[in-house]
């Protein structure tokens, strides 16, 4: 596979083991994967998160602006807002294939069927709880699960819609009657398979292992998603691309609810950067459309958030600065700032030497005599006392001053 972005662009350059024969081997990657973002359904699930429908549309505007294809609004034949959203969206063309969820269980799921096809959804997400664990709340047999599903997918074959087949708790379920379901369902008309790790506990090779097995049994592409209870979200949703899934759910600041979902800005980043996939996302508006829905959610991500987090491309430790001041940005950098939309900030903070402040002046065509030098070091002593650190805006003005 091509280094996508790396042999000849010169905006990263991650491990060459990545790329090592022996690596490469073990997977099954595909060149494109599409993003299917889940802000709207699962993001609106985080604990206290409330988007209205103008909200929602402004993401979907963002999304759409950032390379998005497909997107879940959640129930619209079932919820009423979400069907609101539906409409929204389509008086405004976006170029955005929409995804609704068909819950099996319930006994008006061929109405709501009928409802999303009537307001113009693109694909129809049939979804039952697939595992034991999932069936027990429903007083559900396996026999009978399978008979629901199978009849919700014939159903909404007819319409011409795309029909997504989605056995969730995926992976918590028998693997032997896994591969039966999703024969049998790729069988009834579904277009793709939809399987999920809902709470985030399968190790990162055992996803990648599960969905191998899975493109055993059939051709149709495989959509995974997956939960971030034990923070490992990211890669198992890289280890399913690893497997061969064509298609995965991202949530934009990995919202959601619990501890929330695959996050859309670090898993893109790594696929692209990492792995050599193509996303079809425009990296340069990762960051501007990140803090769009931090604003519209008012859900503050960390400082030192991977990728658009505050303190991504701020560096303080002397020899980092030193190096960049140099130009060497790959020594402390994993990927140009601007890739994503960021700014690259120097600070002068308590480990600053004489050499990175002549380095600085050298940048600014000036010679410091030794004298100018210790002048600067008092200075930047004092700012790093009232706030912890120099600016190297300050700096540069100390150092002006001094000559």
């Amino acid at each position: 596979m091509a280094k996508f972005g790396h042999s000849e662009i010169k905006r990263w350059y991650p491990s060459e083991l990545n790329f090592h024969p022996e690596v490469q081997k073990l997977m099954t990657l595909q060149d494109k994967v599409t993003i299917f973002d889940s802000t709207l359904r699962e993001g609106e699930e985080t604990p206290g998160l409330v988007m209205t429908i103008k909200d929602k549309v402004q993401i979907a505007q963002r999304l759409a602006e950032l390379g998005v294809e497909n997107v879940e609004i959640g129930y619209p034949g079932y919820i009423a807002d979400h069907a609101e959203t539906v409409r929204a969206l389509r008086e405004r063309c976006l170029p955005l294939k929409l995804g609704a969820l068909i819950r099996i269980w319930s006994p008006t799921f061929k109405q709501e069927i009928d409802e999303c096809i009537r307001l113009g959804v693109d694909i129809i997400e049939i979804c039952g709880g697939a595992s034991d664990h999932q069936l027990k709340i429903r007083n559900m047999s396996r026999g009978h699960f399978m008979d629901r599903m199978l009849e919700a997918t014939e159903f909404a074959k007819k319409s011409g819609k795309i029909v997504d087949f989605y056995p969730y708790d995926s992976v918590r379920t028998d693997l032997n009657f896994m591969k039966c379901i999703i024969r049998y369902g790729v069988e009834a008309g579904a277009d793709q398979i939809h399987i999920s790790d809902t709470l985030g506990n399968t190790i990162p090779i055992a996803t990648r292992y599960f969905v191998q097995e899975l493109k055993k049994i059939v051709s149709v592409p495989i959509q995974y998603h997956c939960h971030n209870d034990f923070g490992t979200a990211v890669a198992n949703t890289c280890a399913a691309v690893e497997g061969g899934a064509k298609i995965i759910d991202l949530v934009i600041n990995g919202l959601g609810d619990r501890a929330g979902n695959a996050n859309f800005q670090e898993t893109v980043m790594a696929l692209t950067c990492l792995y050599g996939v193509d996303t079809g996302i425009r990296l340069e508006k990762l960051y501007e459309v990140c803090k769009f829905v931090e604003k519209i959610t008012k859900f503050q991500m960390e400082d030192n958030k991977p990728i658009v987090g505050k303190f991504c491309f701020v560096h303080e430790s002397d020899i980092h600065v030193q190096a960049l001041l140099s130009g060497h940005w790959s020594a402390f950098e994993p990927f140009l700032p601007e890739v994503v939309g960021q700014k690259r900030t120097n600070y002068f903070g308590s480990t600053t030497s004489r050499e990175s402040i002549t380095l600085k002046a050298q940048n600014m065509g000036i010679q410091l005599t030794g004298d100018g030098v210790e002048m600067i070091m008092i200075k930047i002593k004092k700012e790093i006392e009232n706030k912890g650190y120099a600016l190297e805006e300050e700096v540069a003005e100390f150092i002006k001053n001094a000559t």
